[in-house]
């Protein structure tokens, strides 16, 4: 019975450990939320938000968002315990391991590394006077492998590397890539950062 109770609280502890992929993003030009991927939940944080989100800073439990408005920059205070649970992304690119044939032609823009360090996810974009696209692409730092995700633009992995955040290449609007299922997830926001620390 103790063997059982002590399994029990190691998977507790393992699965509550583990980085929660959490999305800052505003749904119009006075809202901001915070998305919980990994349990599919959200939180109302501010309905005081006027402006286009730019940007965040993370200190303790408070949010300080960063917003434009009417040419101006403006900053909102939001604190809360959840912002305490943040995680903390720390990753070193090994410059050396990085092969310029792996990109195929593509100049990378907009690189981000993942987490655990092994995957790097980049935007490509081609401009020509009737095909010109933004694509985004990842790659697979051990093998060279380069995998097509989506059309669009300035990719960035979640805390635990599941989810690749981009922008739509067709809509300007924020679009989220599963890795695990391979399927784009929909979001209604005009704005989203992942929070980091």
């Amino acid at each position: 019975m103790k063997k059982l109770l002590t399994l029990l609280i190691l998977l507790l502890l393992s699965l509550h450990s583990k980085a929660q992929p959490y999305l800052l993003y505003q749904t119009n030009i006075q809202t901001l939320n915070v998305y919980n991927l990994s349990n599919n939940t959200w939180q109302h944080l501010s309905g005081d938000a006027y402006g286009q989100l730019v940007g965040y800073e993370l200190s303790n439990d408070t949010l300080i968002a960063f917003l434009e408005y009417q040419g101006k920059l403006r900053t909102i205070l939001i604190s809360d315990p959840l912002f305490s649970s943040i995680p903390i992304c720390k990753t070193k690119l090994n410059v050396d391991s990085l092969k310029l044939k792996w990109f195929r032609n593509y100049i990378p823009e907009y690189v981000s590394v993942s987490c655990d360090g092994k995957y790097l996810v980049y935007g490509a974009e081609r401009y020509a006077m009737f095909n010109s696209w933004s694509k985004v692409f990842e790659l697979n730092m051990e093998t060279g492998q380069t995998k097509f995700i989506a059309k669009g633009k300035f990719p960035s992995y979640s805390s635990n590397d599941r989810y690749i955040l981009y922008t739509s290449y067709y809509y300007s609007t924020p679009e989220v890539y599963d890795r695990k299922i391979n399927k784009r997830i929909d979001l209604t926001s005009i704005k989203a950062y992942w929070l980091y620390k």
